[in-house]
């Protein structure tokens, strides 16, 4: 597509390296988030107070393991609620391939 809209021709490798710059461009670095991780979690307790934020990392590496959210704001919220609480899964598309667990609570 590339020679036929600008007439020139591009190798595989450099498209393919173009494409993964033009991707971190739009959407982050995946590095750069999860470096910048500690801070965007002291800001959420600082500017949320009654608000849980527990990040996990592996002790050894310091890599992240895990973090949970539960902002103050929507913890008042479920005091209206029936006290049942359900767990959804969703896949993060990304290098690590890994999957983002959500909990919420159903009215009745």
């Amino acid at each position: 597509m590339f020679k036929s809209d600008y007439g020139l021709k591009l190798g595989y490798h450099t498209a393919y390296h173009a494409k993964d710059l033009a991707i971190k461009d739009i959407h982050g670095d995946d590095d750069l988030f999860y470096y910048r991780l500690r801070w965007n979690v002291d800001v959420l307790k600082e500017n949320n107070p009654g608000s849980y934020v527990i990040l996990e990392v592996e002790e050894e590496t310091n890599a992240f393991k895990r973090v949970f959210i539960a902002i103050a704001a929507c913890l008042n919220g479920y005091k209206f609620c029936h006290p049942m609480l359900s767990l959804d899964d969703t896949f993060l598309e990304d290098k690590v391939q890994e999957y983002l667990s959500c909990c919420y609570c159903k009215r009745y």
